[in-house]
C-alpha cells in the first residue's frame, strides 16, 4: 500500500480509506490516531489558512461527539465529499 496518493491521483471510493489516514497522519500531531479541535485547527492553517469555520467543521465530522474525529468519521466525510463531486459532475454533463 503506497503511503500516500500520487500526485495528481483523483480521490475515489477505492482509495478513500488510504487517503484520510493519510490526512490523519498530517493531522494527528499528538500520534493518538484521531484529531481533535485544535488538531484541527492547526492542520486547516496549514493547508487552508485561517477558517473561520473549523469549529462547525469540526463538529459536523465528530459523529459520535466524543471530542475526537476517528478514521472512520474522517472517511465517511472524504466518501460523502466524493460522492457529492461525481454528482456535481454527472449534472453538469
Amino acid at each position: 500500500m503506497n503511503d500516500k496518493l500520487s500526485a495528481g491521483e483523483e480521490l475515489t471510493e477505492d482509495n478513500v480509506g488510504e487517503a484520510a489516514e493519510n490526512y490523519i497522519k498530517l493531522a494527528d500531531t499528538d500520534g493518538n490516531g484521531t484529531i481533535d479541535l485544535e488538531e484541527l485547527k492547526a492542520f486547516f492553517a496549514k493547508v487552508e489558512g485561517a477558517s473561520e469555520d473549523v469549529e462547525e467543521i469540526f463538529k459536523s465530522l465528530d459523529e459520535d461527539g466524543d471530542g475526537e474525529i476517528s478514521k472512520d468519521e474522517f472517511a465517511k466525510a472524504i466518501i460523502q465529499a466524493v460522492k457529492d463531486k461525481d454528482g456535481d459532475k454527472e449534472e453538469a454533463e
